[in-house]
């Protein structure tokens, strides 16, 4: 059976100077079997090679590469859950709905943002808080699975056999990656409080006196007002709520740079756009005649301080991996309660060894192992059954490669055990404390 690779551009979405690629593999009838990859194409390099078949190489990378933006600004969130959040992150970065899949999540952050990161560092802060998935699909959407993504139907479920003692679906050449590599004895997580503070003034316009800014009639001036700043609390994080500003409280404009003159201050008009970290606020100055100067300009707001934060540890010493440690890159957790529950359920499933395993099929072997390969998708749960390693229980897909070259067509399938993530108890389904265990 013979396999093409067909491709197909069309324009980018988010990035016009680079295309969109989608690759799509073909039987020998010519006839789509499935879309394996969708991604935005970045280079494309012809080879010239007299007298043989023309070819070209195409360089493209995945949708996350389309939301991965420098300077990603999310506006502060509060009470929010981890996948509400990834879709304001998403959002943030111009990515289609339609294009997502998206879980709610199981974690509901008390106080969460972000300010000037790449995207996907971003969505990677939310993936540790949640302890769930942020991953591309085949079909070009950006997914993210929740903690519980796979407790329920259809991953509970092993979807296909792999055996090595025969069977409908072989492999070859298995190869056991190290099983202490995502082993730990001791996992740490840190929480974050967060306090809103009463009404003060946060920033003050240090221009004055004979510096006071000068304002033509009938035209505007833009300052920007920052918290935290050099004068605030060095616990200061941001700001909850910006006041308005508030003419002869906030600001004063007169005729003198000194302040004497004429008070023009009801002359004045402002506009402002709050953000978490500054205030931007326009003066315009309506008198027909005069030109005024800003002797005062100030910015209230009620702050955010954050506390030292709260180390949660879980830790076993009789663990194969203790003193090994896990440190977990998770800024939302809202309470010491739920960083420990976290911290105590990693460390159940990360105290022992964990089977790591990649099975190389040769899709293009037969019809049933084509139509498998172009199935089985990251994240699904499968049997493994392997002599040679003495292995024969459930794995979780975590990767899926494609290879063709000379008319051969491999699948590499890198998979995780999922016993220390499975078994645990389904309302309406299990019963608890028989074969099941609680899961956070």
């Amino acid at each position: 059976m013979s396999v093409n690779l067909p491709q197909e551009t069309q324009a980018h979405p988010h990035h016009p100077e680079l295309g969109f690629l989608r690759k799509y593999i073909f039987s020998d009838d010519h006839k789509t079997i499935g879309i394996q990859f969708q991604g935005f194409l970045e280079d494309l390099h012809p080879v010239s090679d007299t007298g043989k078949l023309a070819k070209a190489t195409l360089k493209a990378y995945g949708p996350l590469s389309g939301v991965n933006k420098d300077g990603t600004k999310v506006p502060m969130q509060t009470n929010v859950l981890t996948g509400t959040a990834v879709g304001v992150v998403l959002d943030e970065n111009g990515w289609p709905a339609a294009d997502r899949s998206i879980d709610a999540g199981k974690t509901t952050m008390s106080r969460w943002w972000a300010g000037d990161v790449y995207g996907l560092y971003a969505l990677r802060e939310l993936e540790q808080t949640e302890g769930g998935f942020i991953r591309e699909t085949k079909d070009g959407k950006i997914a993210f699975e929740d903690r519980h993504h796979r407790l329920v139907s259809p991953h509970i479920v092993s979807q296909a056999t792999y055996s090595d003692a025969g069977g409908s679906l072989g492999y070859r050449n298995p190869k056991q990656g190290n099983p202490f590599k995502e082993s730990f004895g001791i996992v740490r997580a840190k929480v974050k409080v967060y306090t809103v503070g009463a009404l003060a003034v946060l920033w003050t316009m240090g221009e004055t006196g004979a510096s006071s800014p000068s304002m033509n009639p009938g035209k505007s001036r833009t300052f920007w007002a920052h918290f935290p700043n050099p004068d605030s609390a060095t616990n200061a994080v941001g700001v909850d709520v910006w006041t308005a500003p508030v003419a002869s409280t906030d600001y004063t404009v007169n005729s003198a740079a000194d302040g004497s003159g004429t008070d023009i201050t009801a002359s004045v008009s402002v506009a402002v756009s709050k953000f978490d970290e500054s205030m931007k606020i326009t003066l315009t100055n309506n008198d027909a005649t005069l030109p005024g100067y800003l002797t005062l300009l100030q910015a209230r707001g009620t702050p955010i301080t954050v506390s030292d934060p709260i180390a949660v540890t879980a830790e076993d010493a009789t663990s194969i991996a203790y003193p090994k440690e896990y440190v977990m890159k998770a800024e939302g957790l809202p309470s010491t309660a739920v960083a420990q529950n976290r911290v105590d359920f990693e460390l159940s499933a990360r105290k022992g060894a964990i089977p790591v395993l990649t099975l190389n099929v040769l899709a293009n072997s037969d019809s049933t192992h084509l139509v498998e390969a172009l199935t089985r998708d990251v994240s699904d749960r499968i049997t493994v059954v392997c002599g040679d390693f003495g292995i024969n229980g459930s794995f979780f897909v975590e990767k899926m490669s494609h290879t063709l070259a000379n008319n051969v067509h491999q699948v590499a399938l890198e998979c995780s055990d999922a016993t220390p993530f499975g078994g645990f108890w389904v309302l309406g389904t299990s019963a608890l404390g028989s074969t099941t265990k609680l899961a956070y």
